[in-house]
């Protein structure tokens, strides 16, 4: 018996050894394997901030306005339309982001004699249940919404005017904010961790690379890649027709890229692009605000 017990103890103690060398051998090889995947440090906003005309809902579809419409677009490249940009003859929509399965929208309320109120509402992403929910305390000259953490903010064009922020909970409450530009506030980010990356008004984030967006002296674009990791970089020839680039904006691993004449898909290291939009399907609306002058909306 004595023997049968002291077999049972050696066995235990052989277990323990062979189990607790096995965890530890995990705990020290695990870092050694584990790859980190985003070598950029986290800036204040999140890279999806920084898109301007393009977002996507938890499905991979993307929701992006084009001419007189408002479309969304799934993981077959299919179209469909959500809303004409013209609500009910009484609002029009400039910007529109997806945000916990509704898409918000920013309007101008275009039935007035006087000037445009800008305002906030919400759409269903099948384009159903419109509603409208605040006014925006500001000017027409507004060149990005997004939204963060259930508030809605917007990026004046004004360099002196704050970033301007508004609860998504009611009863809708304005709030303060710190910031002048998203854009200025994560330049400035970059240059202070990366201070030989050249800065551009327009750039993104992806994995352990950083873009910006480059007009050549035969008046063509490009894009340039930064390896933060390695100190180098790559330029990406984009196509001849771009001429004139809006915005740059990335969602997972594909360009969306928006011009005047066309809108562009690419993947991420533009070896593969194609038309999305083009010609009279960009097509815009034209309004007018007593004394501010004639706006085209796009």
């Amino acid at each position: 018996m004595i023997k049968k017990n002291i077999i049972i103890i050696l066995s235990l103690c052989l277990c323990s050894v062979l189990f607790g060398c096995s965890s530890q051998k995990s705990e020290e090889t695990n870092p050694e394997t584990e790859e980190i995947i985003n070598k950029i440090p986290e800036f204040e906003f999140p890279d999806s901030c920084f898109n301007r005309f393009f977002s996507k809902d938890e499905k991979d579809n993307v929701y992006f306005k084009a001419g007189k419409k408002l479309y969304k677009m799934d993981n077959h490249q299919k179209l469909s339309v959500v809303s004409d940009l013209l609500i009910n003859n009484k609002y029009l929509i400039m910007y529109s982001q997806y945000y916990n399965n509704s898409i918000y929208l920013l309007l101008l309320s275009v039935n007035s004699a006087v000037h445009h109120k800008p305002g906030i509402a919400k759409i269903n992403p099948d384009g159903t249940h419109f509603e409208y929910l605040f006014d925006v305390n500001n000017t027409l000259d507004i060149i990005n919404m997004f939204i963060y953490n259930d508030i809605i903010y917007f990026n004046p064009s004004t360099e002196n005017e704050n970033l301007i922020g508004y609860s998504l909970e009611e009863p809708y409450n304005q709030i303060d904010s710190k910031h002048y530009s998203i854009f200025d506030e994560r330049a400035q980010q970059i240059k202070e961790a990366f201070p030989d990356y050249p800065i551009s008004f327009e750039q993104h984030t992806y994995k352990e690379s950083i873009y910006m967006r480059h007009k050549n002296e035969d008046e063509s674009f490009s894009i340039i890649q930064y390896d933060v990791e390695n100190n180098q970089k790559i330029e990406y020839p984009l196509d001849q027709d771009i001429k004139e680039i809006w915005c740059i904006d990335l969602i997972d691993d594909r360009w969306f890229i928006r011009t005047d004449q066309a809108i562009y898909e690419y993947n991420i290291d533009f070896t593969v692009g194609k038309k999305i939009f083009s010609g009279n399907q960009l097509s815009t609306y034209t309004i007018y605000d007593q004394g501010n002058g004639r706006y085209d909306v796009h």
